[in-house]
């Protein structure tokens, strides 16, 4: 049943006429493998003004992703996209829409933004855009998480302006200099009366038992016979406020191969070999590792508790040798005293005092803050960053910290992914990271994060093809080492051979994988069958993953302009090479379509209208705009309509922009809930895709619900107190205490609610091992030496496994710093029995 939005109305400028928006829907769609994704993206557009319109989308890439395609359609006509050289491309487009003629291009600028821009649509008619990309995954030993956004995070740059021009909505720009002619949405507070947003992807492990989850959206699955995954939003539609988020959790422990042959007749492969198959972590050395914390405004709230939290709590982990920093950001930069310094006692105390007296402020100058942990770390070492990334200019931010020389872990936290950027700021660094939604917990994301820094488990790795002629090559080049949890992704391409294998060797080990093939002419692309080859998505996932790696300008340093110069274009003419090569565009190369009907003709009015995305449902809006004192005054304007600021427009690309505002009634008050028709959003069509596309299946399995933020105290109330606790151990590795009869009881508590906890054995298992090396130590003196057979019986029990009752926790939530020795042992006595 359709619904009216209440709340804010869309209105012109200068008639105050409600205006529909020209961007309808967006509708995600493709498939995911273990490796990465190939999607369809469509965009819908009907334009409702009395004029022709020039219709502007601005989105972030995924990570790893590059744009391949995309295909116009509309009432008679149905074209696809040609790739050409930026400059060849937009005077394509720019000479079409002068003429009058339908025309569209999509052009990534810096930062991974891209602008859709569709000129020409006349009144009435309606035109969709299907763009395809292929795009990376997060990898774990135990599966993948998927990110697409659905909206773009309003972020900081020194030179950018932020302003409200009207009421619940704010606009940026950015140096042209820097940028050149990038558009970017407008953003609005209320998002429910926005574009509608949908999805339905099918995840293929083939052979393979998997779990599929999503932390941002609800979702219904389909399970197919052939171990494929049907995953549709479950609810008609929603809201473009926060990305999507889906995790593919798996069983598998060996490896899983990719092969296939593309339309060239090479045969291309992908092979994914989890951690677990390099054997255990190699010996532990002492940590040189700076926690640098990002304080500004928009990571104000839980996030910053939470990110406070985790900090301390990996600062528990550390033994006494280990040495770390502590770097807080924004505008400016706060560090602990004392540099990079052993974690002894009276470190660990004062760097509670420190990190709990920070508060959220400012924006963020993110290299700033690199550049303050890496003078910490003269002689090399760790930086663990956690930031919402949401920074302007990213490419400078990571070549500097190439420059620098050290290992950078990102986990990156909120609902407007930042994903891209702090994927390749990690992998650039030989780092690793991980991007939280702002409906998941920061300290359990932190810790895991923590856990896998140091931990490698293959070193000085090399990566060769046996039995492949002078055409076989392996690209992108892989890491050099292994991190325990995190799996090693190889790419390749060969001629096809009977005997080709993918041989692995490292220090202390090696391994051999044969690559299987697929049939020689099994091409739908030049056989008109219905279904893309596995090797013509293998290449598209290779070559979206070797663009990303190769768009990042190079690093000029101090050379004079005219070698600058030089650099550049020749970085320019490589990735035209490799644009050709894949067919992907990238900063040198963009998509463009013309569509030519016979009654086409410009009269030069043609209105160009940027489609507003929804504020992140994380951030808050005036933690980014602030009205103008003017501006505030011409809101409470008469009639209850407010004051389009710029109301007769504004200029871009040498158009003139529509400028429109949102009232708010004062009889109809805002609401953020999403009302919106209750019918589907229908699929693309199958013409496009080369393969029928399956309607949403019917919901047999949910995950959330997708409404308000999940209440993680109430999912995990003992979760966070277990985070509070690990953070207090000492440099000894027990919990504090007024002597030590008491030291060993509490800190026996809390090792046996750690072990009891589903997540504890893994998540805190380094807090674990020091608290346990404490007890055996200290119940050898003759002040505790009357509990040492409880304690060794209690932690033989715990090695038998545990879980604890629901009044068990409760009782163990009650007990404290201020407890009794005996009130200790009485619970253990209740859980353990002993």
């Amino acid at each position: 049943m359709n619904t009216n939005i209440h709340g804010f109305g869309v209105y012109e400028a200068k008639t105050k006429r409600p205006v529909e928006l020209a961007m309808q829907e967006l509708w995600l769609a493709g498939t995911l493998l273990p490796i990465g994704g190939r999607l369809v993206v469509r965009h819908t557009f009907q334009s409702k003004a009395r004029k022709p319109v020039e219709v502007i989308y601005a989105f972030m890439l995924p990570r790893d992703a590059a744009m391949r395609r995309f295909r116009i359609e509309g009432k008679d006509f149905s074209i696809e996209s040609e790739l050409l050289p930026v400059p060849q491309a937009r005077e394509t487009y720019e000479d079409a829409v002068e003429k009058g003629h339908l025309a569209s291009v999509a052009q990534q600028y810096e930062d991974g933004i891209v602008n859709l821009s569709v000129g020409n649509i006349r009144p009435g008619e309606t035109v969709t855009v299907h763009l395809e990309l292929a795009a990376g995954v997060t990898l774990t030993d135990d599966g993948f998480r998927f990110r697409f956004p659905f909206t773009l995070a309003p972020s900081y740059h020194a030179q950018a302006t932020a302003s409200v021009i009207s009421a619940g909505e704010g606009e940026m720009q950015l140096p042209e200099e820097i940028f050149g002619d990038v558009l970017l949405p407008s953003w609005r507070f209320d998002p429910s009366g926005l574009h509608r947003v949908g999805f339905s992807l099918d995840v293929q492990i083939a052979g393979v038992e998997s779990e599929v989850s999503s932390p941002s959206h609800p979702i219904s699955c389909g399970f197919g016979k052939d171990g494929r995954v049907k995953v549709a939003l479950a609810t008609s539609s929603d809201v473009p406020d926060r990305d999507l988020v889906l995790d593919v959790r798996h069983s598998s422990k060996e490896p899983l191969v990719f092969t296939g042959l593309d339309a060239d007749g090479f045969g291309r492969f992908a092979a994914l070999f989890s951690s677990t198959l390099f054997g255990a972590g190699k010996e532990k050395v002492a940590r040189q590792l700076v926690f640098l914390i990002d304080h500004s405004g928009s990571m104000g709230g839980r996030p910053f508790q939470q990110a406070q939290q985790a900090v301390l709590a990996c600062i528990g982990a550390l033994n006494p040798e280990d040495r770390f920093g502590i770097v807080f950001f924004e505008t400016s930069t706060t560090t602990f005293g004392g540099g990079c310094e052993k974690a002894d006692q009276k470190r660990r105390e004062a760097a509670q005092a420190f990190v709990r007296g920070m508060e959220v402020a400012g924006g963020t100058e993110l290299d700033a803050g690199l550049e303050a942990a890496a003078e910490l770390l003269p002689k090399g070492g760790d930086i663990l960053l956690l930031t919402d990334g949401q920074v302007f200019e990213t490419g400078a931010i990571i070549q500097k910290a190439i420059r620098r020389g050290l290992r950078v872990h990102c986990l990156g936290i909120g609902s407007a992914s930042s994903d891209r950027f702090l994927a390749q700021l990690s992998d650039s660094t030989g780092g690793v990271s991980h991007f939280a939604t702002a409906r998941e917990r920061v300290d359990v994301a932190a810790l895991k994060l923590f856990n896998s820094i140091g931990r490698q488990v293959a070193k000085e790795l090399e990566c060769s093809l046996s039995g492949a002629d002078e055409q076989g090559v392996i690209a992108p080049q892989p890491a050099s080492g292994v991190v325990e949890g995190h799996p090693l992704l190889v790419f390749g391409r060969a001629r096809a051979g009977n005997d080709m294998a993918l041989e692995l060797r490292w220090e202390g080990g090696k391994l051999r994988l044969a690559l299987p093939w697929g049939r020689a002419g099994d091409n739908p692309e030049k056989s008109g069958d219905v279904a893309m080859s596995m090797g013509e998505t293998l290449k598209l996932i290779q070559g979206a993953r070797i663009t990303t790696t190769l768009e990042l300008a190079p690093d000029f340093g101090e050379l004079p302009e005219t070698r600058k110069k030089s650099r550049y274009e020749r970085h320019l003419k490589r990735l035209e090479s490799i644009g050709r090569e894949y067919g992907l565009a990238n900063p040198a190369m963009a998509l463009v379509a013309v569509v030519k009907r016979a009654d086409d003709k410009s009269d030069g009015t043609m209105l160009t209208q940027i489609v507003p995305v929804g504020m992140p449902e994380d951030t808050a809006f005036d933690s980014v705009f602030q009205p103008s004192p003017a501006l505030c005054n011409a809101l409470v304007s008469a009639n209850g309509f407010g004051f389009a600021v710029g109301g007769a427009g504004s200029v871009a690309g040498g158009r003139r922009t529509k400028r429109c505002l949102i009232d708010r009634p004062e009889a109809s008050p805002v609401q953020r809930e999403s009302q919106l028709p209750a019918e589907p959003l229908p699929a693309p069509p199958a013409q496009y895709f080369r393969s029928a596309p399956s309607a949403p299946p019917a919901p047999a399995c949910m995950a959330y619900d997708g409404g308000d933020r999940v209440d993680e105290e109430a999912t995990d109330p003992w979760l966070g107190r277990l985070v509070e606790l690990t953070g207090m151990l000492e440099a000894d590795g027990g919990l504090a205490g007024s002597d030590l009869d008491f030291r060993v009881a509490w800190t026996l508590v809390v090792m046996v609610a750690l072990s009891a906890h589903e997540s504890g054995q893994e998540l805190f298992a380094g807090h674990a091992e020091r608290m346990r090396a404490f007890l055996i130590k200290v119940i050898e003196k003759p002040e505790v030496a009357a509990q040492k057979e409880n304690v060794e019986r209690v932690l033989g029990v715990m090695d038998g496994g545990l879980r604890l009752t629901e009044e068990s926790w409760k009782a163990f939530d009650r007990l404290g710093g201020s407890c009794s020795v005996d009130e200790c042992w009485a619970w253990i006595e209740l859980v353990c029995g002993v």
